[in-house]
């Protein structure tokens, strides 16, 4: 018993010298409740090495806290439920509170470098000015000139000051822009307005779609700013939440974007912040958003997204609700979760640390600096296709073109692998041009001894026989028939209305092979920098993609048509739509063989090719459809303006047929399984 007791105090002792003494160990990544990703290949998500981990987290009985900024050495928190502006020293750890009678609900900071302190109070709906001492020096209202709009609402939420002084508010449901004023609080104009772009497609999209729906998708309005950040140069960064197409903006003076990089549509954006090199910081508020907190760097390209929101989460990572985002003097992520009345605090690891100095580097123009940074990181993460894109360009400009090309398609990026191509092609031809041209004459010279010999007689009379053998299967006379609309349309439309010299399986083969050709040569034989990414490729899809619309404008023309008193049977109409493409079937391969040797700069070439192969398409189908239904020019158009609405209608149709089909079906199994639990 007594040996037993003296085990335990020995153990007890040994337990408290070891917690006593401090013990370094690396942060696993499987006890890091959130991943860290960036951009793979192809431009989706993809996980990496943690970049951010960690530091501590500053409670400080916060109350819905709105914004958070950081100058110099302090803090700054508008802490919303609290009446405060909440001011924490980072060096010190001194903490000073921020108050006034006239300071209700903060939910917009900013300071100067000065130390004048600017706060958006939402409950008054003005802005107030703090100097250095925190004493209440200016306070600004609804402007009262007369092109701000006396019908106009001044609902100030956040609030940025560029060097000259001059304010840029963000109001809520601020459709207008965002507001400029003065620094004595006088309207100058609306900056940055979020454009709709309305086309045809956006108009269809909107027949579609619920009302819900056309709010988040296809809104006429212009979407409100949702937050922004000005540099040190006094250029404003933007954030737009529930926007799909552009929710990360860079505006220069004429208030348009300029950012250019590539990026993840992330339409969850409440805040964003830059440091002193012009890398860019973002954080989002959306439980279905992968990585909370986004690093971009100057030109908009994600570095990283880590975090995740999770409510009633006590670990470091986990936001309940974040809405504010700064960064300090180290390059510390300060995160203000404004559900959770936090603020967690994130310090770079070693591989972040690497890929913002190989990005800075490169941005300042120390490529040769920059490339030993960008190989270390593909080293670590050969999926960071940032990296092989930056090394790529390192590799241009030593006229390293190979590799620069190598590193281009790895990265996929096609601007760059573009011009790398110009120079190794051109590099090719100037190398082999005798050898082509020896080639070309020992070719022509061949041929021309070859038809004076007697067996080019014997090669005559082959090709003769075999080709006459060959045009006598019906098939290849139907195919035969079929090119003839190349040069004698006419005849062709009066071979298939009266004498009906090609079947219908003929030309339902034909088709087939439309449908199939379209997606292998776009997704296979095109060249690398005109084809789709075959990953992204749903084949289904595909096949509707280029069969249905032919078949719904052969179906809806064969109905316009027999109420326009047309001539022509649905069976003369698809075969006529299917040989009106013949010019598809000869160049479009052709033109995607071609492609492959040209490049951007080549581009209106491969276009001006494809517009001429579809326009004659286009010329050769109301060729036939006027000369089968025998209609006048008039009533041609009119007939194709009615198809196309036909086919809208049949769209249509489907589409109700289909959610009451899938509603019925929901309502059948409710009915069921209360039956079974009866």
């Amino acid at each position: 018993m007594k040996i037993i007791k003296k085990l335990t105090l020995l153990c007890i002792v040994l337990s408290f010298f070891m917690f006593s003494f401090p013990v370094n160990a690396e942060t696993d990544i499987s006890i890091i409740p959130y991943g860290t990703y960036t951009i793979g290949f192809d431009g989706n998500l993809v996980r990496t090495a943690n970049a951010y981990e960690g530091t501590f987290v500053l409670n400080e009985g916060f109350l819905n806290p709105e914004d958070i900024f950081i100058e110099g050495d302090q803090v700054y928190v508008a802490d919303k439920g609290r009446s405060r502006i909440f001011i924490y020293n980072i060096e010190t750890r001194a903490k000073t509170v921020v108050t006034h009678p006239s300071l209700v609900s903060p939910t917009g900071i900013f300071v100067t470098q000065n130390k004048h302190l600017y706060v958006a109070d939402s409950n008054r709906n003005v802005i107030l000015v703090f100097d250095e001492t925190y004493a209440l020096i200016n306070e600004f209202g609804k402007p009262t000139e007369p092109l701000f709009g006396s019908e106009s609402i001044f609902e100030p939420r956040k609030i940025v000051v560029d060097p000259r002084g001059n304010l840029y508010v963000v109001g809520e449901a601020g459709i207008n822009g965002i507001i400029q004023l003065d620094n004595e609080g006088h309207f100058i104009n609306y900056f940055g307005v979020n454009k709709v772009n309305i086309t045809l497609e956006l108009l269809f999209k909107r027949a579609l779609m619920s009302k819900e729906q056309k709010e988040m998708f296809a809104s006429l309005t212009p979407k409100s700013t949702t937050n922004l950040t000005i540099d040190e140069k006094g250029l404003v960064y933007t954030v737009i939440k529930n926007e799909y197409v552009t929710p990360l903006k860079k505006l220069n003076i004429e208030g348009n974007n300029i950012l250019t990089g590539n990026t993840v549509i992330d339409p969850a954006y409440v805040d964003i912040t830059t440091d002193k090199f012009g890398n860019i910081y973002t954080v989002s508020q959306d439980p279905q958003t992968r990585g909370v907190v986004g690093v971009h760097d100057s030109f908009g390209n994600l570095l990283f997204k880590f975090g995740r929101q999770e409510l009633n989460s006590l670990r470091v990572g986990e936001f309940a609700g974040a809405t504010g985002i700064a960064v300090d003097k180290y390059g510390d992520i300060w995160v203000l979760d404004g559900v959770g009345n936090n603020i967690q605090v994130f310090s770079k690891t070693e591989f972040a640390s690497s890929v913002l100095t190989g990005i800075e580097l490169y941005r300042i123009g120390e490529y040769d600096e920059s490339a030993a940074y960008f190989q270390e990181i593909i080293r670590q993460n050969s999926l960071f296709a940032l990296a092989h894109s930056r090394l790529g360009k390192y590799y241009e400009r030593n006229e390293d073109f190979e590799n620069a090309l190598l590193s281009y398609r790895i990265a996929n990026n096609k601007e760059g692998y573009s011009i790398a191509y110009w120079e190794v092609r051109d590099a090719w031809i100037n190398q082999n041009i005798v050898w082509i041209f020896i080639s070309f004459m020992v070719i022509v010279i061949a041929s021309k001894v070859f038809k004076r010999t007697p067996y080019y007689a014997s090669y005559q009379g082959f090709k003769q026989d075999t080709w006459v053998k060959i045009s006598e299967k019906e098939t290849v006379k139907e195919v035969k028939l079929m090119l003839n609309i190349i040069k004698h349309p006419m005849d062709t439309v009066y071979f298939i209305k009266f004498k009906q010299k090609i079947r219908i399986r003929t030309a339902f083969v034909m088709y087939i092979i439309f449908v199939l050709m379209n997606i292998l040569s776009d997704y296979y034989i095109k060249g690398y920098l005109f084809r789709s990414n075959v990953n992204d490729m749903v084949f289904f899809f595909e096949v509707l993609k280029w069969s249905v619309p032919l078949l719904l404008f052969g179906i809806g023309n064969y109905l316009v048509s027999t109420l326009q008193n047309g001539e022509a049977f649905y069976r003369d109409i698809f075969i006529g739509v299917i040989v009106a493409f013949m010019p598809m079937f000869l160049f479009k391969i052709p033109l995607d063989i071609l492609s492959n040797f040209l490049t951007y700069n080549e581009a209106f070439l491969y276009n001006f090719g494809y517009m001429i192969m579809i326009g004659w398409s286009v010329i050769l189908t109301l060729l036939m459809l006027m000369e089968l239904n025998n209609f006048k020019i008039r009533e041609l158009v009119l007939n194709i303006l009615l198809t196309f609405f036909t086919m809208i209608i049949m769209i249509v149709l489907y589409l109700i047929i289909s959610i009451l089909s899938r509603q019925m079906f929901d309502f059948i199994i409710s009915i069921v399984k209360e039956l079974l639990m009866l």
